[in-house]
Order: structure tokens, then C-alpha cells, then sequence
């Protein structure tokens, strides 16, 4: 807001207040004043408020400074132009508010003790923005254009967050301001690998279609070529350090190598000639993977090749994890679960320990479970747990019904909040204290205890 808008935000009440005092005043019930929050773009605002015959109204000084809009003292007692973007509003005491065509609409303009109020969502709307009910108690207003849609989210660094929408043409990953949902475009591709996040949050990294490697700056947006090697790349992950890419190689997934990036010279990390590794995940201290068995087939000897008469057993195809020692350069890889349960969002903690959500069954809630070379615990139980996340020294845990955080520091388990029904895709921040999560193909972020939407 411009200073001379300030100026005349200071002045607003003063001027409304003057005209049609006796016509607005003559009320049939006594008003009462009171407080409402707004919660506008993420950031919380506290407004006046007046009660008058069952209607609750509030402040138009403190409305627009909330909003963010441009304040003009219209000559000869005309009321005040209320600006905001494309939109505008004519706001006079004792008459209902006037949008930019001259029509009016919601309330009367009330004036009560040299303070002015109006219908707050007519108010909101007619500038352009929206207006919903949190939770519990106080207003949420969006007055930017939201992104629409929202499939994956992960944060990147503490402000922001990477968003990705696909269709029938590709995937588009966006930036967006965790406080506001502002947003801008960051890559549209049809065919690159999911984009990883890099320890300090100011860079990607993806392969291409072709298997090449490419790293993008947030800041600038400058993308860079990491190398000229074109064999099949996944599961890239970084280094603690973010001087390294780690990836499995191959088709068959058996090697895990690792891109400098500032070279893009490649070495192998492991060639065991083990197939089918999978979620990869690296931390400081070292990195773990999984490994698939394939079913066992087997044939009846009497009957004939083409009747294709085979019998599959699959009873042995959930993964096992295996962890491997960066810090020594003969290390062989140790396997840290034998157990024959489904394992899922399997990741490496920066304590070391590898964490994985286990399945349950129809008796039986799925658990949060460690796993190390001394063997596997379950670390949390208490609700049915559909996903977890690894973040620096937190664990994210999102179950049917809650939102928890473990700091693997002091072993405790904290609630962040209730999740909104259907949540996924829990993302958690590096230092464990923010949360987004996809509930309703929304992106929601957790802000003050309750969950607001920044795509739409």
C-alpha cells in the first residue's frame, strides 16, 4: 500500500462517519463490537467487528488494511474508493456498498463510535477474493489467482513448496509460496523422472527421457547439464553434502552410482549383480535399498509346454531392506529385515536406522517399524499409519486420521493435527515444524493448527 493510501486509510472512518449518521445509527437493536481474525494469503489479521440485528460486520478500515488495498477519499462527500488489483468498490455510510458497474450490494454501511462497517464477505467477493470458514473459529481470504489442481507436493526449503499437476500431455511442476499459494511455472515435461529436492532446498535434480542428468537452480531457474551419460537412470536421490547425485542403474536396477555434479563424472557405488533394487535412499552416513525376489515359477512335467499349466508362488516377493556404510570403501552391503511382510515408504534417517511403513491386515493395523543391523522395532503403532516421510532428523507420520512428527533426537512422538479426509502425499519440512499434505486434489499446509488450501 502507497503511503498516501495509508494516509487514507487513517482518515477512512473519519470521513464514512459523517455522513448519514442519524439514518445509520437509528438501529432497532443495541450493537455490540467485538474481534474476527482473517487469515488472508497465510498471513492472520485481527478486525473490529459490530453485531447489529443478528448481523455481524466488520471494520472497513481494518478490512482493507488486511487486504492489502488502495484507499481513495472521493471529493464531495462521495464515500471511498476501496482498490484492489482489477477490482474496486464505493463504500459511503448509510447506503449499501456500490461494485465498478454502480450496483449496489450487501449490507448497509454501518457507523458506530466513529468506526465504519460492512458486510465482510460481500465485501471480499466484490473486490475478488474469496471467502470460507476455518475450522473452529476466524476467516480465510485468498485474493490470488490459486493453481488449479495439485498430485504431489514436497517442500523445498521452508517457504515453498514443489507442486506437480499431469494430464494427457505431460506433468508441470510449479513453486509455490507456502504462505500465499502464489505460484509460478518451474518445468513442464513428458517424460522426466520425478523431481528431488536438494538438502538445503535450492535445487532439483531429474533425469530426462534420454537418461541424461539436469539439475535446476530455484532461485534463478537456470538449468545445467550434469554429464553426457545416457544410461538409464532412477530413484535419483542426493548427497547430505549436495555434491553428489546417487542413483540405480540399468533396467534392471542391479547397480548403484553416483553423478558429481559439479564434473558429471560417474562411479559405481555397488555392482553386486543383485536386480530389482529399489527406493533408494541416502543420507549422511550411508544409504539403504530394497530388494524384490521374483516369484518362483514352477511346471507340470506331464502335461504339455503349450498348455502353459504353471503354478506361481509370490509368497516370497515382499521386498527386504538392505543398508551399506558410505564412510568405508570395503563395505558390503548388510541386510537389516528377513521378515516376510509388505514394506512401504521406506527410507534411510539420518541416525542411520531405515524406516518403512509395515502393512497390516484385516486384523491388524499397518505400523511405522526401524530397522538396523541389530534388527527391526516398531517405532509407532498407536493409529493406523498410511504413509511416512523422512525430513533431516524427523520422521512424518500421516495415519486415517492424524498428522504425527518422531524427532529420532529424542525418541518422541508428537501430534501436529487431525488430517483432513483422504489425506496423502504427507511432505514435511527439514526442521520437522511444517507440514502440506493433498486432502480433496488440494494442496493444504498446515498454518496455525488448521489445514488451508493454496491450490484450488
Amino acid at each position: 500500500m502507497s503511503t498516501g493510501s495509508k494516509l487514507a486509510a487513517v482518515v477512512l472512518t473519519a470521513v464514512l462517519g459523517t455522513a448519514s449518521a442519524g439514518a445509520v445509527q437509528a438501529a432497532a437493536s443495541q450493537p455490540s463490537t467485538g474481534k474476527l481474525q482473517w487469515t488472508v494469503n497465510g498471513q492472520s489479521s485481527e478486525l473490529r467487528t459490530l453485531v447489529l440485528n443478528g448481523q455481524q460486520l466488520v471494520s472497513v478500515s481494518d478490512a482493507a488494511k488486511a487486504l492489502g488495498a488502495e484507499v481513495e477519499i472521493m471529493p464531495e462527500g462521495a464515500g471511498i474508493r476501496i482498490t484492489l488489483g482489477e477490482h474496486s468498490v464505493l463504500v459511503k455510510a448509510g447506503s449499501k456498498p456500490l461494485n465498478e458497474d454502480g450496483t449496489a450490494f450487501g449490507q448497509v454501511v454501518q457507523s458506530w463510535k466513529q468506526a465504519n462497517y460492512v458486510d465482510g464477505a460481500s465485501y471480499v467477493q466484490a473486490l475478488g477474493g474469496s471467502y470460507s470458514l476455518l475450522d473452529g473459529s476466524g476467516i480465510s481470504i485468498q485474493t490470488l489467482q490459486l493453481l488449479e489442481g495439485a498430485e504431489t507436493a514436497q517442500w523445498a526449503g521452508d517457504g515453498r513448496l514443489i507442486v506437480s499437476v499431469s494430464d494427457e500431455s505431460g506433468r508441470t511442476d510449479y513453486l509455490v509460496d507456502a504462505t500465499t499459494g502464489a505460484y509460478s511455472q518451474l518445468l513442464s515435461s513428458s517424460g522426466a523422472s520425478d523431481l528431488v529436492v536438494s538438502p538445503d532446498g535450492g535445487h532439483v535434480a531429474f533425469s530426462e527421457t534420454d537418461g541424461t542428468l539436469h539439475t535446476v537452480d530455484l532461485n534463478t531457474l537456470r538449468m545445467a547439464k550434469i554429464g553426457t551419460d545416457t544410461s538409464i537412470k532412477s530413484n535419483l536421490q542426493w548427497s547430505a553434502d549436495g555434491k553428489s547425485i546417487y542413483f540405480l542403474q540399468g533396467d534392471k536396477t542391479n547397480v548403484i552410482a553416483a553423478a558429481d555434479v559439479a564434473t558429471g563424472a560417474i562411479s559405481k557405488v555397488l555392482d553386486d549383480k543383485v536386480e530389482y533394487k529399489g527406493d533408494l535412499s541416502v543420507t549422511a552416513g550411508g544409504l539403504s535399498y530394497s530388494v524384490v525376489k521374483a516369484g518362483t515359477v514352477t511346471a507340470d512335467a506331464a502335461k504339455a509346454v503349450e498348455l502353459d499349466d504353471v503354478a506361481i508362488d509370490d509368497s516370497q516377493t515382499n521386498p527386504q531392506l538392505f543398508d551399506l556404510d558410505l564412510g568405508k570403501t570395503d563395505a558390503k552391503p548388510v541386510q537389516v529385515t528377513k521378515s516376510d511382510d509388505g514394506k512401504l515408504f521406506i527410507q534411510r534417517s539420518a541416525a542411520g536406522k531405515v524406516y518403512y511403513v509395515q502393512a497390516g491386515d484385516e486384523g491388524s493395523n499397518s505400523k511405522l517399524a526401524s530397522a538396523t543391523a541389530a534388527g527391526q522395532a516398531v517405532a509407532f503403532d498407536k493409529e493406523d499409519v498410511q504413509e511416512a516421510v523422512q525430513a533431516g532428523s524427523y520422521v512424518g507420520i500421516l495415519t486415517d486420521r492424524s498428522v504425527y512428527v518422531l524427532n529420532e533426537e529424542s525418541g518422541s512422538v508428537s501430534k501436529l493435527a487431525d488430517a483432513p479426509e483422504g489425506a496423502s502425499n504427507l511432505t514435511l519440512s527439514k526442521d520437522g515444524s511444517k507440514a502440506a499434505l493433498i486432502a480433496d486434489g488440494k494442496l493444504q499446509v498446515l498454518s496455525g493448527g488448521k489445514w488451508i488450501s493454496l491450490t484450488k
